[in-house]
């Protein structure tokens, strides 16, 4: 497939291509009016147009000079890049493409970009926790800004009709904004403004979008033509599994195995309790309990969680065990660890080729499922985030299998789910070929 862009600005539009190069995409920016460059074989191209404060006559005739250019490069989707605090003609240049994509397009307006501090609430667009009109941009001297609240901004800009969802709706689910979509659109509204506080809300507006019988694009400063491509064009295997094994303990661990809980639906908690594991002689009856728990809801489920901890139960005294058992709490924390390496393990052997990675947090148990599996090495590859590494294990039985690792210590509430996120983005690289 091919994908096109409208930006009104450079490093936008290189901002757009970058993020959307994680999808597996050859990108390109083409600047200054030129052509598509044919000699290469790229997916996605920004048209960077370098319109945000020109007259509205130079901007028509830029905006559709670029649309005629993607539309005989054959893209099947043009999406507006936008500045993420509202400045340029957004209003303006989405008519535009509402008037080339025809009477049943819909335009999705979505300015957050939480990993970079914007936030949308109740249609008020805030930057790093302040309303944007009190802000320094509002002493912009090409464009100063002197409002918040997005439906008006783009409203005075627009000959159509603009609407807002708010936050309340679109956490109900894709199912319930499918359905006010289709509401707002019946209505007559063709621009809808769209909160989002998390990378999850704007994930839930894209699968929405991707939902109705409608052609809709995405007006935004990324994120949401990140996921409005992943849920409707890319070819993601719908039993794909992703395995979290976890050894670490720590409160903030809890947190985020609770936050994963909370957000992913298709989702088995395999607990292996620590304390039957080790006061008890059944620690082997144990785990194939947990195997045949595994196998039973595999083909049901897509996530599955292996662990010792659980953010409802308490941790175990492990010093008062050893002493007890007269034995180290090296020893005891070992045989956790491989019970939990175990069970990975033989869950991942049960149909490789379905498992798209696993996230490992505790260096013991990351380094108990390497020796289980023999695995001579990790090929590090890149940084998911601040001390967190993805990579492919080296040769044993799992050769290649993708692995993040991560401390217990390491990231926020949302850092764990992040990881999941990672991991699916990972697994759409290579399908766009096949979607051609």
């Amino acid at each position: 497939m091919k994908v096109g862009y409208i930006a009104d600005d450079l490093t936008g539009s290189n901002a757009t291509a970058v993020l959307l190069k994680k999808l597996g995409f050859q990108t390109a920016t083409v600047m200054n009016g030129a052509a598509i460059p044919q000699t290469l074989d790229f997916d996605v191209i920004g048209m960077d147009l370098d319109c945000r404060y020109m007259h509205e006559d130079i901007v028509e005739k830029r905006v559709k000079k670029a649309i005629s250019e993607l539309n005989n490069w054959g893209t099947e989707l043009i999406a507006n890049r936008i500045d993420s605090t509202m400045r340029g003609r957004i209003g303006f240049i989405t008519d535009l493409l509402l008037d080339a994509a025809g009477k049943n397009s819909i335009a999705v307006i979505s300015p957050a970009f939480p990993d970079s501090g914007r936030k949308v609430i109740g249609g008020y667009l805030l930057l790093h926790d302040e309303l944007l009109e009190n802000t320094s941009l509002n002493k912009d001297p090409m464009n100063p800004v002197d409002q918040s609240y997005v439906p008006s901004i783009v409203q005075c800009q627009s000959k159509n009709l603009v609407a807002h969802i708010g936050i309340h709706e679109i956490r109900l689910g894709e199912e319930n904004l499918k359905k006010i979509f289709q509401e707002k659109i019946e209505n007559g509204y063709k621009i809808i403004v769209m909160d989002a506080i998390t990378n999850e809300d704007i994930q839930i507006v894209a699968r929405g979008m991707a939902a109705i019988n409608y052609d809709c694009f995405p007006v935004d400063p990324g994120p949401l033509t990140f996921e409005f491509i992943r849920a409707k064009y890319l070819n993601q295997h719908p039993i794909m599994k992703y395995i979290y094994s976890i050894g670490s303990v720590s409160d903030l661990t809890k947190k985020q195995l609770a936050y994963v809980l909370e957000k992913e639906k298709n989702c088995e908690y395999i607990y292996l309790d620590p304390e039957k594991l080790l006061k008890s002689n059944q620690a082997q009856s144990i785990i194939e309990n947990a195997i045949n728990k595994a196998i039973k809801n595999f083909t049901r489920n897509n996530i599955f969680i292996i662990s010792t901890t659980h953010p409802l139960e308490a941790n175990i005294d492990l010093k008062k065990i050893a002493q007890e058992q007269n034995v180290s709490q090296e020893l005891l924390a070992k045989k956790l660890t491989t019970a939990i390496a175990n069970v990975t393990t033989r869950l991942i052997l049960m149909d490789p080729s379905l498992i798209g990675g696993v996230i490992s947090c505790g260096g013991d148990v990351t380094a108990s499922l390497c020796n289980f599996v023999k695995a001579d090495a990790i090929k590090l590859i890149d940084e998911v985030e601040s001390l967190i590494a993805y990579g492919e294990l080296v040769n044993g039985k799992l050769d290649r299998l993708p692995i993040i690792t991560k401390g217990g210590m390491i990231g926020n509430n949302t850092t764990l789910h992040h990881c999941l996120s990672y991991l699916q983005s990972i697994n759409t690289k290579g399908t766009i070929k096949n979607e051609s």
